[in-house]
C-alpha cells in the first residue's frame, strides 16, 4: 500500500463522558462494539491520526472501561504501547497483559475484550494487514500472504520505545498549530519509520529471515537451514555440529555466518531462542506446568544458570514473569 508523500494525515479527536458518544466513536473506527464502566463514571480521550494504512492513537482512560469489539472483518494489527497504567487484551485465545513494562500486539479483525485500567495513558498503532505485507515482501523479495507477531514484547526494546515516540509525534503534530500539515513530506517518512520500527525491531514469524536477507548468498543459505532447524528443534538437545550439519556447511563457515549476520554464535542464537520460549510460554496462562519444567522444556538442564541468564535478558526473574502472566508458579 503505496502512500503518495503530498497525502495529509486525518485527526479525530474525541473527549467524552458519555457511553453512547464512546461507543458511537469506536464502532466508526473498528466496527461493532460495546463500552462499558468498570465504575460508576467514565471519561475517555482519544486523539486518531490516520494516512495510508496506518493510525496512530493517543488514548486516556481515567476512571478504566470495558471495549468488546465483535469481528469487523479488518484486516491488521494493533500495537499497544502503555505509558501509564495498564490494560488486559483478550484475543484469539490469548490473554495479553500490556503496560509500561511490556507491549502487546494483536489482530484487530476477530472479536476481542480490551479492559482498561484507571488511571491508563497509551499509545497504540494500527497497521492494515496490506501495509505490512507490502513491507515484508520488499525486505525479503518476495510474496508475503501470512505474518505473525510475537503477542507480547519488552518495551525496553529500542524499536518499541521509537515506536512510542513517533506515534505520539504523529498525532501532537496534526493537533493545535498542527506543523505536519504543512510538512507531507516530513509526515511521509513519519508513517514509514514506524513501519520500519514494527517490522524490523519487534518480534515476528519472518524476523530471522529479514536479519539474513542481505547476507551474501554463500552465507545466507547455511544461515536460513540453520535457523529453521533451531526453530523446529530448540527443545532438543543440540551441539554446533547438529547444526553445521543440518545447514550443510562446516562448524567454521557456520560460525562466520552467525557473526555477520547476528554478532553472536551459532549456540548463542540458540540460547537467545529458548530463553524467548521460555518466556513466551511464562506469560501463556494457558500453559502449564512450574518454571523448572518449562526451562527443561526448551533445553536448560541446569536451572541456576537458566535463571541467572533469563534475569540479565529480561530484567526480572522467571517467576516474576509467571506472575505477571496470571497465575503463581507451583514448586519448582
Amino acid at each position: 500500500m503505496s502512500l503518495n508523500p503530498g497525502e495529509v494525515p486525518e485527526l479525530f479527536d474525541i473527549e467524552t463522558r458519555s457511553v453512547d458518544e464512546s461507543r458511537e466513536y469506536v464502532r466508526s473506527f473498528v466496527g461493532h462494539s460495546r463500552v462499558n464502566p468498570v465504575r460508576e463514571r467514565l471519561a475517555l480521550r482519544y486523539a486518531v491520526t490516520s494516512l495510508g494504512g496506518l493510525h496512530a492513537v493517543k488514548a486516556c482512560s481515567p476512571d478504566g472501561a470495558e471495549f468488546v469489539h465483535e469481528d469487523s472483518g479488518f484486516a491488521g494489527l494493533s500495537v499497544t504501547l502503555p505509558i501509564q497504567g495498564s490494560l488486559l487484551i483478550e484475543a484469539g485465545g490469548q490473554v495479553v497483559e500490556a503496560g509500561p513494562a511490556d507491549g502487546a500486539v494483536v489482530d484487530v479483525g476477530g472479536r476481542r475484550r480490551s479492559v482498561y485500567g484507571g488511571g491508563l495513558e497509551m499509545a497504540y498503532i494500527v497497521f492494515e494487514a496490506a501495509l505490512l505485507r507490502e513491507a515484508l515482501a520488499a525486505r525479503l523479495g518476495r510474496e508475503v500472504t501470512r505474518f505473525a507477531f510475537a503477542p507480547r514484547f519488552d518495551r525496553g526494546l529500542p524499536n518499541a520505545r521509537l515506536l512510542t515516540q513517533l506515534a505520539l509525534a504523529m498525532v501532537d503534530g496534526v493537533r493545535g498549530e498542527a506543523p505536519l500539515l504543512c510538512a507531507p513530506i516530513a509526515t511521509h517518512h513519519l508513517r514509514q519509520a514506524m513501519i520500519d520500527a514494527l517490522v524490523d525491531g519487534l518480534p515476528h514469524d519472518h524476523a530471522p529471515l529479514i536479519r539474513f536477507a542481505g547476507t551474501p548468498g554463500l552465507l545466507a543459505r547455511p544461515l536460513r537451514r540453520a535457523v529453521e532447524f533451531m526453530q523446529a528443534h530448540a527443545g532438543t538437545v543440540l551441539g554446533l555440529k547438529d547444526l553445521a550439519a543440518a545447514a550443510s556447511t562446516s562448524p567454521r563457515s557456520l560460525q562466520l555466518a552467525f557473526q555477520q549476520a547476528y554478532g553472536m554464535t551459532p549456540m548463542g542464537y540458540l540460547r537467545e531462542l529458548r530463553l524467548q520460549r521460555v518466556r513466551e510460554d511464562l506469560l501463556d496462562p494457558l500453559q502449564t506446568g512450574s518454571v523448572g519444567s518449562v526451562a527443561r522444556r526448551w533445553g536448560f538442564v541446569h536451572l541456576g544458570n537458566f535463571a541467572g541468564r533469563y534475569a540479565r535478558r529480561f530484567g526480572e526473574r522467571p517467576g516474576e514473569t509467571r506472575r505477571r502472566g496470571g497465575r503463581t508458579p507451583p514448586g519448582r
